[in-house]
């Protein structure tokens, strides 16, 4: 079952609870046609590395029935062939970035503040100890994902102007 994705990061480092979240999230996504399709499900880490070798614990395990490959992209302005595209603070042109490459089916997380209001789909916050996490549905529907009620249950549902 779904645990709890709001996290304590006390034993765990930060990026070590962040990967894990970033695992848990790709159980209860419902994917485009163009992922749904594959055996694998590929997630790229754009620009700065802040995982270390964090994220490599999910290298391999199976989602979905789908095997997880991790890349480390460390430009973030070239064309890039992943289903989750985790962007670094320190992307360069992130807005620009995120418009391009939600078009093309890719699920788009990030810690940066504000990240799911300016175009992202699902935004990782640190709140005192914990990990919680934003979904911006609108943002993510129009790429053609959709998440779980389970996982909708465990966020927090951005709204954009108007909604």
């Amino acid at each position: 079952m779904l645990l709890s994705l709001s996290t304590n990061v006390c034993a765990a480092s930060e990026y070590a609870v962040k990967s894990a979240i970033i695992y848990k999230i790709t159980k209860f996504v419902q994917w485009p046609d163009s992922v749904a399709d594959g055996d694998e499900l590929k997630i790229c880490v754009v620009g700065i590395n802040p995982f270390g070798k964090a994220l490599n614990a999910v290298n391999d395990k199976v989602s979905q029935g789908k095997t997880i490959k991790i890349s480390y992209l460390e430009n973030p302005n070239k064309d890039i062939d992943c289903h989750i595209a985790f962007l670094h603070p320190k992307a360069e042109q992130m807005k620009q970035w995120i418009q391009q490459h939600n078009e093309q089916g890719i699920l788009t997380i990030s810690d940066i503040k504000g990240f799911a209001k300016s175009g992202g789909m699902v935004e990782l916050e640190m709140k005192g100890k914990r990990i919680g996490f934003l979904i911006h549905r609108k943002n993510a529907s129009k790429a053609g994902f959709n998440f779980k009620s389970q996982l909708l249950r465990l966020a927090k549902i951005i709204k954009s102007q108007g909604d």
